[in-house]
Parts: structure tokens; sequence; C-alpha cells
């Protein structure tokens, strides 16, 4: 896995994400294991040119939330499961 970083906060409020730095390179996406997950077809080659930064861990509601209040964002439908530390 590539460097592990956080950087300094640029929106009041908390901590920026985890974020895992990638090098670039080719990769095939989709179930290449077994093929039966057929919103997962067809695999394809996907290439990244460059080097990209990504969040270690999935975004939580209360994240998104934090991130909406300050922007004026859209806040998206929990669907009744309760928002806060929820991916």
């Amino acid at each position: 896995m590539g460097e592990v970083f956080r950087d300094a906060p640029r929106i009041s409020g908390g901590d920026d994400p985890e974020t895992v730095a990638l090098p670039g390179k080719s990769f095939r996406m989709g179930d290449v294991s077994s093929g039966d997950e057929e919103d997962e077809q067809p695999v394809r080659a996907v290439r990244i040119d460059r080097p990209i930064a990504i969040g270690k861990y999935e975004a939580t509601f209360g994240e998104y939330g934090r991130f909406a209040s300050l922007t004026r964002a859209a806040r998206p439908d929990d669907k009744g499961w309760g928002a806060g530390g929820r991916p």
C-alpha cells in the first residue's frame, strides 16, 4: 500500500480524512475471479497515468454532513439506516 497521510484541514471543524497515495498503474476492473457478478461485467483494463490519492476508508454520513454544512451541498438520504458513523 502507498504512503498514508492526512492533509491539514482546509475546512474548519475537523480533520481531513486519512488518504493513501497510489502510484499510476494499470489494473483489471470487474469480477476477475468468478465472472458471476453481472453488475461487475465486463472486466476491463483501466490505466491511471499519474499518481493519485484516495480516502483510506469510506466517507461516513457524519463526515459528509460536516462537508455539506460548510459548503451548502445536498445531503444524501440515509434511507432510514441512521447517519453518523455509517458509510
